[in-house]
């Protein structure tokens, strides 16, 4: 359940925060080679706010609607165990992508070696912590999950310090954390509620889950924009970012 279920799903939005960071590194490298550190810690709040602006609404959408997907695309492998697992461990989403992002931006500094440094210390940690809860607490498959959890949280701590003490970098958290967690969680709330009246018309779990993902993808994007989490400015530089703004444009949300 873990390597297949669990792994194949957070593997997702991990994927496109190794996209923004890899596209991300020419242009914080760029800066910091000018010495415009003030250009360069913009850049890397950029890159943390777009990445975790589409890891926060995955994390608490696959909490929420864990059971339903699960039973969408493993309908023979589900267990109350699958769904369990996203409910306790979606968070690690969210801090894979910050380990992920924070490595490369360490990468474009030139401190090569201190991801693997960091990797090394969060791997011990990592045993550390998992070696009695399996032992002496019994707790199995979520010990792994706990462990794993303490893991990217240790990589996380260890790279913000790091990225503290070299780029004197200061996360702006009311906009790369506080309000896609509000929107998320707004988000999360209407997609469960959403469901729930589908699947209680319609008798289908696919069709339902797939509904209330839809409405789950307007509730964010609308809600981001109302509550000042993303710019026009800042769209335009997403993917496809120009027909993102007329679509706002046409919910009367710019």
């Amino acid at each position: 359940i873990f390597t297949g279920q669990y792994k194949m799903l957070i593997a997702v939005p991990i994927a496109f925060a190794s996209a923004i960071s890899s596209a991300m590194i020419p242009a914080i490298t760029t800066s910091l080679v000018k010495g415009e550190k003030r250009d360069t810690n913009r850049r890397v709040n950029l890159a943390f706010q777009f990445t975790l602006m589409l890891a926060i609404p995955a994390t608490l959408g696959l909490m929420s609607l864990a059971e339903p997907i699960l039973k969408m695309l493993f309908p023979s492998a589900y267990t109350d165990t699958s769904s369990k697992l996203f409910l306790y461990g979606g968070i690690n989403i969210v801090l894979y992508c910050i380990s992920t992002i924070s490595n490369s931006v360490l990468q474009a500094i030139g401190k090569l070696k201190l991801p693997v440094r960091h990797s090394a210390i969060s791997l011990v940690i990592h045993i550390v912590a998992l070696v009695p809860m399996l032992y002496f607490g019994r707790l199995h498959v979520y010990a792994v999950l706990a462990s794993t959890t303490v893991f990217t949280a240790s990589m996380c701590i260890l790279n913000g310090l790091s990225l503290k003490k070299y780029l004197n970098y200061t996360m702006n958290v009311k906009k790369v954390l506080v309000i896609p967690t509000l929107c998320s969680c707004i988000m999360a709330v209407v997609a469960f509620g959403f469901y729930k009246g589908c699947y209680a018309l319609l008798k289908s779990n696919s069709i339902s889950t797939i509904l209330a993902i839809c409405i789950a993808g307007v509730v964010y994007f609308a809600t981001m924009i109302i509550l000042k989490g993303i710019t026009e400015d800042e769209l335009r530089k997403f993917p496809k970012g120009t027909l993102l703004i007329r679509i706002a444009r046409k919910m009367h949300l710019l």
